[in-house]
């Protein structure tokens, strides 16, 4: 019945927050971050944003590729940036959780690729404001 009140009057994500809390989860979610994934980097990686910062972050396999997917909204059990331990948790049917291994925080920037120079191991990249760099490899 509870919960049939709360479906009523507040968003799925704040139920999802509220139902941990009451019912005694393990996650302190009094602190967790809202986050959504940007992209995926193979089979344990994650590119995820908090509107502010950038994070690529590892995850054990107690989740799997497939539950993430871009635009995804997750929660991470942290009072500031993810680090080793703490939890993710990807709100759905099953609620489903794993541990981050490693977190670097990032600045990606996307850059397109003008021209390669094969025999000299160099290219030239563009990024989003047309300018232009020489990288070597």
């Amino acid at each position: 019945m509870v919960f049939n009140l709360m479906k009523k009057f507040i968003k799925p994500s704040i139920i999802f927050i509220l139902a941990t809390f009451i019912l005694g989860g393990h996650f302190h979610v009094a602190y967790a971050a809202k986050g959504f994934v940007v992209e995926k980097g193979g089979s344990d990686k994650i590119l995820i944003t908090d509107g502010y910062s950038e994070y690529v972050i590892e995850h054990d396999y107690s989740c799997y590729s497939s539950d993430f997917y871009e635009g995804a909204t997750i929660y991470i059990d942290t009072s500031y940036s993810p680090s080793y331990g703490d939890k993710i948790i990807i709100p759905g049917y099953s609620n489903t959780v794993c541990e981050v291994t490693s977190s670097d925080d990032v600045n990606i920037k996307r850059y397109y690729v003008d021209d390669v120079f094969d025999s000299e191991d160099k290219i030239i990249v563009t990024d989003k404001n047309n300018d232009r760099f020489l990288v070597e490899c």
